[in-house]
């Protein structure tokens, strides 16, 4: 380094009357040998700046870095077809953040308060069975498409409940996780990215599917679970791929493919903020490095940037896909935005142009149809694509207050007065045309 510092302080400008023959062809090879020389110490100051970056993040770490000098893969998902057995201890290590000590099948039970027999149907009882633990429907979804729920039955329902209030919930997530989280909602996701140059919106593509039981095991492992506990809790918390045959007029629903996170399960969604907490410590190290501010509600991730740092938007898609696909998600190919100053920038649904505000056509649209039921009634209106109207329109002012306190309360007022005006505002409202 001290020898290239050296030559860029030798290089002295050659006046061009002395330029000829030799000396200007030596006069263009020190030239040419001073811009590789310069060429070579931004790239090393490039790499050095991201690396240091990512190394501020002290999970990224002791997660990632401590294996760096291992030769083998880090994400390899494939099953071993002939897996040979392992003694495990019943108890390996105490449990970290404030879990409760499970040393066995029988603490399980008794954590979720069910017999033996019931704990042994919930977690290993379906591979073959008439019954099934979850009831899986389609939800349409507002821009179009459907969305695939795989509900609880009320026996799993309840143990994943228990699960979630009693084990899951001391588990800390990273300050970039703002979505399913006690005591954030989706304008704490917003607000880092207001008065923004550029924001660059990603989507995860099935995000919750997208994590097999064998992530879900090694988490639980990591919190200091044996390998029997870990393997129950998972199988509980985890759902299969089923295919239905029938033999003799019966129906049978048989265990095909390996399990995953279900999506309508109360354990999911803080199962999935765990386990990507190591993604959003390499995407935050990530936009560190870079200038940029990071934050991620559920599947949807959010970077945006101020000045000069706006103008490296390729390279930071460039590793941001990188990086998802080496933990293992998906970037869903036609949800990237890049949104530049001077037009609407939304984040999970909220303007963040100047302040974090609800748009203009969305107030417009319900303040249009508070003054039509106020002034015809309720009858036509629609509001929201549900059946229930009164739910659908109080749910709307919710929302509009958690954004802004002045403009609900406007609503609040008009909605009073509409319930004085046709009290059978109480009823459920079958749905009609929808109102302009």
């Amino acid at each position: 380094m001290g020898q290239r510092q050296q030559d860029r302080v030798v290089v002295q400008p050659i006046k061009e009357e002395t330029l000829s023959g030799e000396l200007a062809q030596r006069e263009r090879q020190v030239r040419a040998h001073e811009r590789a020389v310069l060429a070579e110490l931004d790239r090393e100051l490039a790499v050095t700046r991201l690396n240091e970056g990512l190394k501020r993040e002290q999970w990224y770490e002791n997660l990632v870095l401590r294996d760096a000098g291992a030769k083998r893969s880090r994400f390899t998902w494939k099953r071993n077809a002939k897996p040979r057995p392992v003694k495990t201890p019943l108890v390996t290590e105490a449990p970290r953040f404030d879990c409760p000590p499970l040393r066995d099948l029988n603490d399980i039970a008794e954590l979720l308060e069910i017999p033996m027999g019931e704990l042994r149907f919930l977690a290993f009882g379906d591979r073959c069975l008439e019954i099934n633990h979850y009831r899986r429907f389609a939800l349409r979804k507002k821009n179009g498409g459907s969305r695939s729920i795989a509900a609880p039955m009320p026996r799993l329902k309840r143990a994943q409940r228990l699960l979630y209030e009693r084990l899951l919930q001391p588990i800390p997530l990273h300050a970039a996780c703002t979505g399913f989280r006690p005591g954030y909602s989706i304008v704490d996701n917003a607000r880092p990215h207001v008065g923004a140059d550029v924001v660059v919106n990603l989507d995860l593509q099935n995000f919750f599917p997208s994590i097999p039981i064998t992530r879900v095991r090694g988490f639980l492992r990591y919190l200091g679970y044996n390998q029997r506990v870990a393997a129950c809790l998972a199988r509980l918390m985890t759902e299969p791929q089923i295919e239905t045959v029938s033999w003799r007029q019966r129906g049978f629903r048989i265990e095909t493919g390996p399990r995953r996170l279900p999506q309508g399960a109360p354990t999911s969604p803080v199962l999935a903020n765990a386990v990507a907490y190591r993604l959003d410590c390499r995407l935050m190290g990530l936009a560190k490095a870079m200038g940029w501010r990071y934050s991620r509600y559920a599947d949807d991730l959010t970077f945006s940037a101020v000045g000069e740092a706006a103008f490296e938007t390729g390279s930071l898609l460039k590793r941001v896909r990188s990086i998802i696909t080496e933990e293992g998600f998906t970037v869903h190919p036609d949800k990237t935005r890049i949104q530049r100053k001077g037009r609407r920038q939304e984040v999970t649904g909220l303007v963040v142009n100047r302040v974090v505000s609800i748009p203009k056509d969305v107030l417009k649209r319900f303040r249009a149809l508070l003054h039509q039921i106020e002034r015809d009634g309720y009858e036509g209106k629609q509001w929201g694509g549900g059946g229930d109207l009164h739910a659908a329109i109080e749910g709307t002012i919710n929302y509009v207050a958690m954004v802004d306190e002045t403009r609900a309360s406007r609503f609040r007022t008009a909605w009073r007065r509409i319930q004085k005006k046709w009290p059978n505002a109480g009823e459920k409202i079958p749905s009609g045309e929808k109102s302009d």
